[in-house]
């Protein structure tokens, strides 16, 4: 990996170290190729399915932002 993308998870390592006295709910890091990162620490007595609905929302959040953008362009398509 590369510096810039080495980034968000030196910095997500970082914020755990420093909030260690903090009851720890969860953290992630995701780096789609050519998309920004997106990353979240956790820090509440949240359950395990919690976590993984936060994850998943922020997913089809994404998925609809990315669904949209194909679908304008694909409208524009061959107009002049």
């Amino acid at each position: 990996m590369s510096e810039t993308k080495d980034a968000p998870f030196t910095e997500m390592a970082t914020r755990i170290l420093h909030n260690q006295e903090s009851t720890f709910g969860g953290a992630f890091v995701v780096q789609p190729p050519g998309g920004d990162p997106a990353s979240t620490l956790i820090l509440t007595d949240g359950d395990e399915a919690q976590f993984w609905m936060l994850l998943q929302g922020l997913i089809t959040a994404r998925m609809e932002i990315l669904r949209q953008k194909e679908a304008q362009a694909a409208s524009m398509y061959g107009r002049r």
